[in-house]
């Protein structure tokens, strides 16, 4: 079984597009945590590698110390090489962005925003540097500033065979991505997932919504983060937990109840593995 560490089960998604024992190579870029909310993380625990770009010092500290096969790059993205302000949100770092705009919504309701200058390159640049193999899964997740990182990217020369965005702004920088071969797949309330012309052989298989035939456990829902460390020893946590209190422990129930309770998108997920404990 599965163990997804991302928000929205984006590794689950991608990892239909590949086969289980397939060793890919991946650009993260806007990483973050190696482990809270990742999305490559499971690809990592599989014995893929890649890229990691990450402009917040703390959490890259832990992709540098967590993911040592990987390039681990403490910089920003955007269209061009060179310094520009980033703003740190502190008590929640997946939200840091470069956007003034943005930081200004932030600091209105309350939150700490800290501006420091950090370098920037672009994403061309990056795999013209680093990218020693074919890239299999792009992901990118900047907070306002996709258009940017799309655009400093050479679509001709370096191809991910599928491109994971979130949705921000998207009629900006999706007109980029159809312009060079690449077909929308599926749209969710947070991403769009693509895949390049010479793939469209993978499209059903993203198309399809998630369910039971994915099999897969949240790691977020976890009691605690120190139980994190494998499919095993994640639904063993768990069942103890779920006898504790008296409760069914069977796989099932215990994702029924996670992904309900914390995930209202996919409960109608949750109602199907229910119909098969009966």
């Amino acid at each position: 079984m599965m163990v997804s560490y991302a928000q929205d089960a984006e590794d689950v998604m991608l990892q239909r597009a590949f086969p289980r024992d397939y060793r890919g190579f991946y650009v993260d870029v806007g990483a973050n945590d190696p482990v809270r909310f990742s999305v490559m993380k499971h690809f990592y625990d599989q014995g893929w590698s890649g890229i990691n770009v990450e402009p917040v010092p703390s959490v890259w500290g832990r992709l540098r110390d967590q993911r040592p096969r990987d390039v681990n790059l403490n910089t920003a993205l955007s269209d061009r090489m060179g310094r520009c302000i980033f703003y740190e949100v502190t008590s929640e770092t997946t939200w840091s962005t470069l956007s003034a705009q943005l930081a200004e919504a932030y600091r209105g309701r309350g939150l700490e925003v800290c501006p420091r200058e950090v370098p920037i390159t672009t994403l061309a640049q990056v795999c013209e540097e680093y990218a020693d193999t074919p890239i299999d899964v792009l992901k990118i997740d900047v907070e306002g500033n996709e258009l940017e990182v799309i655009t400093g990217g050479d679509w001709v020369r370096w191809r991910p065979r599928v491109v994971l965005a979130e949705k921000n702004n998207a009629e900006s920088w999706e007109p980029i991505l159809l312009a060079h071969g690449y077909l929308l797949a599926v749209a969710t309330e947070i991403n769009r997932y693509y895949v390049r012309e010479e793939d469209r052989s993978l499209l059903p298989l993203l198309l399809a919504p998630l369910g039971p035939q994915d099999s897969f456990l949240l790691a977020g829902e976890l009691a605690a983060p120190e139980v994190m460390r494998g499919p095993a020893d994640q639904a063993h946590g768990e069942a103890e937990a779920a006898q504790s209190r008296g409760e069914a422990a069977g796989p099932d129930m215990l994702r029924l109840r996670r992904i309900a309770a914390r995930h209202p998108r996919l409960a109608s997920i949750g109602k199907a593995l229910l119909r098969l404990t009966d």
